[in-house]
């Protein structure tokens, strides 16, 4: 099918004149049909008046955030392309999370400056309660884009509160390689479904946080597991394992020994405020090899 054919089933409304649009809490965006335009070519223009209105395989692509006033030409891509909107991918992750009965403690949407990407984190409620490490709630970070450039993305993970002298904010840890996640790329053909999933990610990390946090606090490192975890962090950069060092000795202050979530929580912390992309993946995949994995969510994946 077209894309024309496409636009209602993918949730965008059709203007005419080749525009579709989409709007939702966030921003609008419009796919507009592109077709030739010979204008005056002079001695030539009957040889190519006859090249007018002929449609193209590509869309124009503007969009706008809630609030602003004018739409922008943010790119061009082709008429293949499967729309999905912000709003209605976060829905799809919300309708799950509400089925299981857990609450949705708070969502943290970031936009890209052109308005063509989103980042969210939703973070969900947890009854258990960790002693003496803080709370740890399931996470779900979803990722999505209106250009094609990033696929449909829903990662599964943690977040923890973190409270400091300047500010009280959520660190989110998404489980690249051992927790696994579902993407969809922006192509019609593709049919990846995620409800189920959602769900029983919701259910199954509910039951089993407090025995992954559990495990991994009372898993002691000897010396030279430490050495090699920072070993590990020291390739990535030195800076980087000072930073990661000084954070575990605060974190271990009242031990002379560390355990495996001190380790993953340094690493976590220190990688939160990595501005480096390549970096910040690197140390996220450390941080799962020290991580202790109960069965069952082994099992869920």
């Amino acid at each position: 099918m077209s894309f024309e054919e496409r636009a209602h089933i993918m949730g965008l409304n059709n203007l005419g004149d080749g525009c579709f649009y989409y709007t939702d809490r966030y921003g609008e965006v419009i796919y507009r049909t592109l077709v030739t335009r010979t204008g005056s070519q002079t001695d030539f223009s009957d040889e190519f008046e006859v090249l007018d209105n002929f449609e193209v395989p590509y869309l124009a692509l503007f969009t706008r955030k809630q609030g602003d006033q004018r739409f922008k030409l943010v790119g061009i891509l082709s008429d293949l392309y499967k729309f999905i909107g912000n709003d209605a991918l976060n829905q799809k992750i919300r309708d799950p999370i509400n089925e299981t009965g857990n609450l949705i403690l708070t969502e943290q949407p970031v936009f890209s400056s052109n308005f063509t990407q989103m980042y969210n984190m939703i973070v969900i409620q947890n009854a258990s309660n960790v002693p003496r490490v803080g709370d740890v709630f399931p996470t779900i970070i979803i990722r999505n884009s209106y250009n094609g450039t990033k696929r449909a993305f829903i990662d599964f993970g943690i977040s923890m509160l973190e409270v400091d002298s300047l500010s009280t904010r959520w660190i989110g840890f998404g489980f690249r390689t051992k927790l696994g996640n579902i993407s969809q790329v922006h192509i019609d053909s593709s049919t990846t479904l995620v409800s189920t999933a959602v769900g029983n990610y919701v259910s199954v990390f509910s039951q089993n946080i407090l025995l992954l946090v559990e495990s991994n606090f009372n898993n002691l490192l000897s010396e030279d597991d430490v050495l090699r975890v920072l070993d590990l962090v020291e390739e990535i950069g030195k800076k980087r394992r000072e930073g990661i060092s000084s954070i575990l000795e605060e974190l271990s202050s009242d031990s002379p020994t560390k355990s495996s979530w001190n380790m993953f929580l340094a690493i976590t912390k220190f990688s939160s405020r990595e501005k480096n992309l390549n970096a910040k993946v690197l140390l996220e995949n450390i941080a799962e090899r020290v991580l202790i994995v109960p069965a069952q969510m082994m099992s869920f994946i």
